[in-house]
């Protein structure tokens, strides 16, 4: 009677257990789709981060920019717009004077006006035709300070005017300056003794202009200036307009003269 009851009470539960495995097939075969996914399925890919632009450079108001020529040294300083300007702007400072140094002193400023770079390196070429000074740009004005380094060079530079850099520019030459007289090497006067015995060796009816060409040499006059400029002889000391006009008179043009 016992065993009887056992094997019934074995029965019932072997049938529960089989119902068990048999419900979870069933719930298995008859879930969603999305039920079935793995526990360990990959997570959806992060989205690349959203690119940030740059910070804009700090803008200049006015915009200055300037160039100096210190000897053997071209300075550069003032706002550029950007790093390939201020690069571009270096390798014309070497292209216009290939043998000076070239220092850095420019900022990256935002705020320059249309057409700036054309006109800085504008003000770097006239530049290169000063023997020293500076060309600066404000906004929309290129100025020209110092020196020529010759009288054609001048001429072009006063000239620029009327061929501005730039639609919108205009170029002020009121501080650009004539070429620097050149040195001239002292001439060897003859002695007192010399003088007198030269013009004692004339004969008495020898004119002024005889006895000045036995005495010194009168330089080699022109039929007219070279290249038909001639230089600003009022700016020698003690030569007057009516000096400046006699000397032309005799074909004395220029300086070196």
């Amino acid at each position: 009677m016992v065993m009887l009851i056992l094997q019934t009470a074995l029965l019932v539960l072997a049938a529960y257990a089989l119902g068990c495995v048999v419900g979870a097939l069933l719930r298995r075969l008859l879930a969603p789709e999305e039920a079935l996914a793995p526990a360990y399925a990959p997570a959806a890919p992060t989205p690349p981060p959203i690119p940030v632009a740059p910070a804009e450079a700090p803008a200049a108001a006015p915009y200055a920019w300037h160039a100096m020529l210190e000897g053997d040294t071209v300075v550069l300083g003032g706002s550029v717009p950007s790093a390939a300007a201020r690069a571009n702007l270096i390798d014309v400072a070497h292209d216009i004077a290939p043998t000076a140094a070239v220092r850095d002193t420019m900022m990256e400023r935002s705020g320059a006006p249309e057409g700036w770079a054309p006109a800085a390196r504008a003000g770097l070429k006239a530049l290169a035709t000063l023997s020293r000074g500076r060309v600066a740009l404000a906004d929309l004005t290129l100025s020209i300070e110092g020196p020529s380094i010759n009288e054609r060079a001048y001429q072009q530079m006063k000239a620029l005017g009327n061929q501005p850099p730039g639609r919108g520019f205009k170029v002020d030459a009121t501080k650009l300056e004539p070429p620097l007289p050149e040195p001239i090497a002292p001439e060897v006067l003859p002695s007192e003794a010399e003088i007198a015995a030269r013009l004692a060796a004339l004969p008495q009816t020898a004119s002024n202009a005889e006895k000045a060409d036995a005495v010194g040499t009168r330089p080699a006059g022109l039929p007219a200036p070279r290249s038909d400029v001639a230089d600003d002889l009022k700016r020698i000391r003690g030569i007057g307009p009516k000096n400046e006009e006699i000397l032309n008179g005799l074909g004395i043009h220029h300086f070196d003269q």
